[in-house]
């Protein structure tokens, strides 16, 4: 079987990030090249790990993955879709929605990302420390860019775009919780 992997290289300071994403798999690694990283892994290493990625082999979370490193303004999470790869700071991310077998991504530029490989149960698994709440099943919001919200019948959430989002019953209270710690 042919193996169809695209690398790119992305270089910010003294650091360089590679990343390789699969289009027979449909995952994505991310590796951190620094001085330490060169000292301790030769480039045959980086090209094994590369060739059992590709492979598919290696079952894990790649697809979404973190930049946990950084400080929060420069977290950026990388989703592969069907153009290629996303790059994307989590902070512009106002929230994800579920449409059948869709998942959108909406941002603070205004764009409408579709990506269809992952569940919002998964970017909720990938996006807990990163101040995101699960307010209904359609939407993973990040509560950072919650403008306000009001109880007009049911808890309606506000968010910087002008979007209204359900909360649904039976996480009212969560969703207080989630708001007040962040506070």
């Amino acid at each position: 079987m042919r193996r169809h992997v695209s690398i790119t290289l992305e270089q910010n300071n003294d650091e360089m990030i590679l990343t390789a994403y699969s289009r027979n798999t449909g995952k994505v690694v991310s590796i951190e090249v620094n001085e330490n990283t060169l000292h301790s892994k030769s480039l045959n290493e980086i090209i094994d790990s590369l060739n059992i990625f590709s492979s598919g082999k290696r079952n894990d979370k790649a697809g979404v993955l973190i930049d946990s490193h950084k400080d929060d303004d420069s977290k950026k999470i990388v989703i592969p879709n069907k153009n290629g790869i996303l790059y994307l700071k989590i902070n512009d991310i106002i929230y994800f929605e579920a449409d059948r077998s869709y998942t959108y991504i909406h941002t603070t530029n205004g764009k409408k990302h579709t990506v269809t490989n992952k569940s919002l149960s998964e970017y909720e698994q990938m996006l807990e420390s990163c101040n995101f709440f699960r307010p209904h099943r359609s939407y993973l919001i990040n509560l950072n860019l919650v403008e306000k919200f009001h109880r007009n019948g049911n808890l309606t959430i506000h968010l910087k775009n002008g979007i209204e989002i359900p909360v649904a019953r039976r996480k009212t209270s969560a969703f207080h919780n989630m708001m007040l710690s962040i506070l």
